[in-house]
């Protein structure tokens, strides 16, 4: 008799799946995340020159000929066609979208990129107000990000745009800073959750035990190992993003963890 048990944690894969013809951040990635049996799918968004939402984690796209088109001073058209030229499709936030609704219930992580100006700040906060609008109940969806003005810019125009239809925010943790001070700015500024790094997790697993009293909760990023998937597990975080989507969904079946490197938890 099968004796495994499926852990509470989520797994969210990171960029989608890529892989041989998939691109990382595209709707084929995304589907193939899906179909491997991921809760969930992270996807990086920046603003083009024209007002739409394209998933991209770098801040330039590259040409056949190996030269760079910054993603927010071109159009959407410019993109795909220098995109189709090099073989690599771009996705909209909206394609993506779609491709989760798809699926049926999953969730949807949108990791907004940090902008350089308030002018572009504020049109990407109002592009994203539109295109979640239409997001399903189906689909749980949370807007992440490294800039911590932007989210909480997106958390207040979110709420003006559409009083009593609440949005889960994430604050992201950069490479540094400790987890403590992550879990303080996000109960501070009302955020769901925080997204850790493994290696700042590493240094303070406490912090798990202490999000979760505080009522936030802790997504680590990004976890592709056997032991750290079932040792962040045993810490009790609410999701793990992987590159691995099938490695993590047969580590998580399993228990107990193992032990945390003589780490001390509270």
């Amino acid at each position: 008799m099968d004796t495994t048990r499926v852990t509470p944690v989520q797994v969210i894969g990171h960029r989608g799946a890529p892989g041989p013809q998939r691109r990382e951040n595209t709707v084929r990635a995304v589907e193939a995340a899906l179909a491997r049996g991921a809760d969930g799918v992270e996807v990086d968004v920046r603003l083009t020159g024209d007002g739409a939402l394209v998933c991209s984690h770098d801040p330039s796209m590259r040409t056949a000929l190996g030269d760079a088109l910054t993603v927010v001073r071109h159009t959407l058209p410019d993109l795909r066609r220098a995109a189709r030229r090099a073989g690599e499709p771009v996705a909209t936030l909206e394609q993506v979208l779609a491709a989760v609704r798809r699926a049926g219930p999953r969730r949807l992580v949108v990791e907004l990129k940090p902008v350089a100006d308030a002018l572009t700040a504020g049109r990407t906060v109002a592009a994203v107000v539109e295109a979640l609008a239409g997001a399903g109940p189906e689909t749980g969806v949370t807007v992440s990000s490294f800039d911590w003005a932007l989210l909480d810019q997106m958390g207040a125009r979110w709420a003006v745009a559409l009083p009593g239809r609440p949005l889960r925010t994430a604050l992201l943790g950069p490479r540094g800073v400790p987890a403590h001070v992550v879990l303080r700015h996000a109960v501070e500024e009302g955020h769901a959750e925080v997204h850790l790094g493994l290696d700042t997790l590493r240094r303070a697993p406490h912090a798990v035990r202490l999000a979760r009293h505080l009522g936030v909760g802790v997504v680590v990023w990004t976890v592709n190992g056997r032991d750290d998937l079932r040792r962040v597990a045993g810490w009790g975080v609410d999701a793990v993003i992987t590159d691995d989507v099938v490695l993590a969904r047969e580590a998580l079946r399993v228990g107990p963890a193992p032990a945390p490197d003589g780490l001390a938890a509270c």
